[in-house]
């Protein structure tokens, strides 16, 4: 492989006779210069414009396959992920709407960090319990809807919307709403949060 005139392409050439193609060096990667080398292996010197040889490379069956073969571990990554927060999100949402602070609690970890929207932040599971004892009993129901599923390694990310009902003082009660970011961690095939903030919009009575 070696760089054709003014550095633009990288040139691909055959061990048989004749055979040299020239790449874009951002697309000139191992696999696609092993599949290009399968397909044109009898071909006289010339160079390949770049939508030319991805054009090539894409219409193939065996690239398609090679392509299918690459995407794949990654689209059923994040299937895995976005279900695994579908899950803990319908038992986020259980817990709160039960009022059960001990259970919610147990969602995180043991050194979790929990930001409520205007108030102090509180850390470790023990006090966020604590915290939970009181706010979840405001609650007459909540519900998420979830947004953009992130992961890296052992720790995955979610964004979402929520709305909910809560209790006020003067016995009446509030529609609210707001956006969330929670931070979890991978524990076997379950997701401990390591962090969760939000804010709040009020709804106009």
């Amino acid at each position: 492989m070696a760089a054709t005139k003014g550095g633009a392409y990288l040139c691909l050439k055959e061990r048989k006779e004749g055979t040299a193609y020239s790449f874009p060096g951002s697309t000139a990667t191992r696999a696609s210069n092993k599949l290009w080398r399968r397909l044109k292996p009898d071909c006289s010197e010339r160079t390949v414009s770049p939508r030319a040889a991805q054009s090539a490379l894409r219409s193939s069956p065996d690239v398609a396959q090679s392509s299918a073969n690459l995407i794949a571990p990654f689209q059923e990554a994040t299937m895995n992920i976005s279900q695994a927060f579908a899950d803990l999100n319908s038992r986020f949402v259980e817990l709160v709407n039960g009022h059960d602070a001990h259970r919610w609690a147990a969602l995180f970890s043991d050194d979790a960090v929990l930001v409520p929207a205007g108030q102090p932040s509180v850390i470790g599971r023990k006090g966020i319990e604590e915290w939970a004892e009181v706010a979840t009993k405001i609650w007459n129901h909540l519900e998420i809807q979830q947004g953009h599923c992130s992961t890296d390694g052992n720790v995955v990310w979610e964004q979402g919307t929520w709305t909910g009902n809560i209790n006020l003082p003067d016995d009446k009660t509030m529609d609210i709403s707001g956006n969330f970011l929670l931070v979890a961690e991978r524990e076997a095939s379950d997701l401990r949060i390591k962090a969760h903030t939000w804010n709040v919009n009020w709804t106009p009575q």
